[in-house]
């Protein structure tokens, strides 16, 4: 390698000036301990509080709401959305309480609300529009394939209300369909999941009835009532509705939080004109790492959106509420706790989109547009960044060649070469930012089950901002602290702390270089994360050294730094909404998993991304350790705080509430042998651990839980331990849930299951026909003994497996009836070993009253759940489980 004095038309003087102040000895081993190059451990200080308040900025600009219209300015913006008199139309559903499928009373009175509003909307409807509304009682059956098992869904009497809004000359009979559920669950009124979304819709329908312009596609308007009962509404209109099949393009609205802005999570399939149309309502927010989630079924959750893409072939939009995950699906999910601005954001938005949907001429040839997917977020709320993958394909293999570029250019201008000592710096280097990465993620692990173990899991719940001390200062220590170490080792002699610091850099950027080339070749869009800071910070360097401004003293620090702001205050904007959605989940994604892995991991990839083009820049700090033991005492004082009272999770505060869960069925349960005799009977409490602190959080408050059975300490001669499971995906939890012997609950409408014919088709072929009746909410499901298979079921045309019980394969039925008692009667063919003389199948039938009509507590059951605490939010019901061999 030449000396740097034999380097032609290059100015050195900055970097060498400090070389030519100190001997030899200052730098072999050891980086200087000052330089004209380095900066105080002070100025640390100040750069944490700038990330902090670039975070503060962060959460600004995601709580921005757009100032809200009031009924009083009706008049002077008669094609505006008003978001005051969305507000008036949900107190008004609210006031019913929960709308349960099958709930009667508080089921017609919610119809029959929307009715007399939707009735004075079209009493003042401008002339050339037409307005027609028709009441859907609908019966039917499928198969929904939901992750990890799906289950045959079945419904009887279920309402749907529909609106559809016209203009007199239009003749194309293509629609554009607007869908909320009016339905809620059993325990909660339902204000943003989803009655904020049916008050919009009566708004927008009141605005555009209203207007003079003319449309040339239709606009239906589906308040669906019987979306909480797993899709079924949604699923009786799109496939037996008249209706339904002009439906064209889709915009369903949910929530799984209350208040904040309405998000994007999920469009298409295909169809990149979609999200161009989206991008030019007043107040976007979206994002496609949410779909990406969404669509991987990384969420154990699903939408109407599903229904209507999978059995409509209609295309769309999926949007929904995401703040405050805490109320969703409890008491707290009220009316009052919804700011008027985020009526006004859900509004706006969805008024702009049907306008820009109702005369584009896409919808006239769908099949023929575009199917390339896209990538799409927000700027800060202020608007949509929209490119096709094939753009982001190109952007990121750019970007990582301007990386890779840039980074030669970095080396060769500081006087690296191609040599065995240059090319083992450069890879120290990269194992040193590597080391500090994995020492992370153990870390994240280690803390994880050291704080599960002790039992102070989920000290975060309530006070997300101890996820800041807890885990990303240490992570950012570790990060800093191993380089600290590497550069004893790793200083080349020649080079000044400015020049091995720009080498790290360069170094950080070809490393996260690997996971864009890796996520682009297999068209993961998000990818996008990775590419904007890499492209920003490549960008200015690439300018830094072409200009050669690497041997400036501070003016490559000030570019560096500067090049960083957008893409941090991005990612920490990203960070934002995806922890403020992940973090109330923990609450209620079972006992079996460790939520501090779960956030850790989602913390530390988020951490390291962001804080990697800063970390680096330890090597230029004066006494570094002094900075690794902030970072440390920061650590253990957040850590500390896990044992106080700011570590407790749960709050009961209506105004700020972060329950635990507790879904309880007070079940009385009763075994029948082949020959139809009862040959066990019982009754407990099943309750279904929600989260990793449960039951043991409510042991001194509730004195039964003390004497609670874990489910799998119990026999396992029948089916699922004999459990009255409501779901396939419960099984992942009924290791962890718990039974507690009590008396028989108090029953007024039993189940039951009558085989009403059974005939040997074939010596290997059997038909099963049975009749179930009970409550309005039935769950049946079944296992088949070794050496038996099911054929065919009359429910669906397609069906899969369920879980595995006992090598047995199983499979499950759900059904709900609405306004008028139905039986469920179906058939089934079984494929039999010849010459069969055993029992076929094990099948149970789990009926739960979840309405105050029928739901009849024994005193002893009032008293169990009067001593639960303030802070815990329960779904109690009563249930009846029957079990019988055929």
């Amino acid at each position: 390698m030449r000396n740097r004095s034999e380097q032609k038309h290059v100015t050195f003087e900055p970097l060498t000036m400090e070389f030519e102040e100190r001997s030899n000895e200052e730098y072999k081993g050891n980086i200087p301990s000052s330089s004209i190059h380095s900066i105080s451990p002070l100025f640390v200080v100040f750069f944490v509080i700038l990330l902090l308040g670039l975070f503060g900025l962060s959460l600004l600009l995601d709580s921005i709401l757009p100032v809200p219209l009031k009924s009083a300015d009706k008049e002077k913006y008669s094609e505006k959305f008003i978001a005051e008199e969305a507000r008036n139309y949900l107190k008004g559903l609210t006031d019913f309480g929960p709308r349960v499928v099958g709930s009667y009373e508080n089921e017609l009175l919610a119809v029959q609300y929307l009715k007399k509003q939707i009735n004075d909307i079209v009493i003042n409807a401008h002339s050339n529009k037409k307005i027609k509304v028709d009441l859907q009682t609908v019966s039917g059956s499928y198969y929904l394939d939901y992750a990890p098992y799906g289950i045959v869904n079945a419904y009887g009497n279920v309402q749907n209300l529909i609106v559809k809004l016209s203009s007199i000359n239009n003749n194309k009979n293509k629609s554009i369909l607007i869908n909320a559920h009016f339905d809620s669950v059993p325990t909660s009124p339902g204000g943003s999941d989803d009655g904020i979304n049916c008050a919009t819709m009566l708004e927008v329908l009141r605005v555009l009835s209203r207007s003079a312009d003319d449309f040339e596609h239709d606009i239906i308007f589906l308040f669906n009532g019987a979306e909480e009962s797993f899709l079924q509404a949604s699923h009786g209109f799109i496939t037996q509705h008249n209706w339904a099949g002009n439906c064209k393009v889709v915009i369903n609205l949910e929530a799984a939080g209350a208040g904040g802005k309405i998000i994007l999570f999920q469009t298409g399939p295909g169809q990149p004109w979609l999200v161009h149309k989206f991008s030019k309502v007043p107040h976007p927010a979206g994002q496609v790492t949410g779909e990406e989630i969404f669509q991987n079924n990384l969420i154990p959750s699903d939408t109407d959106f599903r229904v209507f893409r999978d059995f409509g072939g209609v295309v769309g939009y999926d949007m929904a509420f995401v703040r405050s995950g805490y109320r969703y699906h409890t008491k707290y999910d009220g009316f009052d706790n919804i700011p008027l601005g985020s009526f006004q954001h859900v509004g706006d938005n969805v008024l702009s989109l049907i306008k820009n949907l109702v005369n584009t001429t896409e919808i006239d040839n769908l099949e023929s547009q575009d199917q390339t997917k896209v990538v799409y977020y927000d700027f800060f709320g202020l608007f949509m960044i929209v490119y096709t993958i094939n753009v982001a394909t190109l952007l990121n293999y750019s970007t990582a060649l301007l990386c890779l570029i840039v980074a030669f250019r970095c080396f060769f201008t500081l006087g690296l070469r191609l040599n065995k000592e240059d090319l083992l710096y450069i890879l120290i280097t990269k194992m040193g930012i590597i080391v500090g990465w994995l020492l992370a993620i153990g870390f994240t692990v280690i803390l994880g089950i050291l704080l599960d173990y002790l039992g102070y899991t989920m000290s975060w719940y309530r006070n997300p901002w101890i996820i800041l001390g807890l885990y990303v200062v240490p992570i950012w220590g570790l990060c800093c602290g191993v380089i600290i170490i590497a550069n004893k080792y790793s200083f080349k002699e020649n080079n000044s702390i400015a020049a091995h610091t720009q080498v790290q850099l360069s170094c950080v950027r070809l490393i996260w270089c690997v996971p864009l080339v890796i996520g682009t070749f297999f068209n993961i869009r998000a990818s996008h994360i990775i590419q904007i800071p890499l492209v920003f910070n490549s960008l200015v360097f690439a300018v830094i050294h072409f200009s050669k401004l690497q041997y400036s003293v501070r003016t490559w620090q000030f570019l560096h730094l500067i090049s960083t702001l957008i893409p941090v205050c991005y990612l920490m904007y990203t960070s934002v909404i995806l922890m403020t959605f992940v973090i109330p989940i923990t609450g209620r994604f079972g006992s079996n998993k460790n939520p501090e892995l779960f956030v850790g991991f989602a913390t530390l990839i988020l951490s390291v991304l962001i804080s990697s083009l800063f970390v680096p820049l330890i090597t230029l700090v004066r006494s570094p350790l002094k900075v690794f033991y902030g970072f440390l005492i920061t650590f253990l004082a957040f850590f500390g705080l896990v044992f106080t009272p700011l570590g407790f999770p749960y709050s009961g505060d209506f105004s700020s509430p972060a329950p635990q869960r507790f879904w309880i069925q007070h079940t009385g349960r009763a075994f029948y042998n082949i020959n139809g005799t009862v040959y066990k009977q019982d009754a407990g409490y099943f309750i279904v651990n929600l989260d990793r602190n449960s039951p043991r959080s409510v042991e001194n408050f509730v004195e039964d839980v003390k004497k609670a059975q874990s489910v799998n300490t119990l026999s396992d001669s029948e089916l699922f331990y004999g459990m009255p499971i409501l779901h396939p995906r419960a099984i992942e939890v009924l290791s962890k849930s718990s039974w507690i012997s009590a008396e028989q609950p108090i029953i007024q409408e039993d189940v039951q299951l009558i085989i009403q014919n059974k005939e040997n088709i074939s010596p290997t072929l059997v038909m099963l026909n049975f009749s179930a009746s009970g409550p309005t909410h039935m769950t049946i499901y079944f296992a088949l003994q070794l050496g038996v298979a099911l054929k065919n079921i009359s429910l669906s045309s397609e069906i899969k497996e369920g879980p595995k019980w006992k090598n047995q394969t199983t499979y499950f039925i759900n059904y709900a009836w609405g306004i008028e008692k139905r039986p469920l009667n179906f058939s089934m063919h079984l494929q039999v070993p010849q010459n069969w003389k055993h029992s076929i199948l094990d099948i149970a039938v789990l009926g739960r009253y979840v309405h105050e009509v029928n739901n009849v507590k024994t005193p002893h059951f009032k008293q169990f759940l009067e001593e639960f605490p303030d802070w815990a939010d329960l779904t109690p019901f009563l249930a009846s489980f029957k079990m019988w061999k055929f």
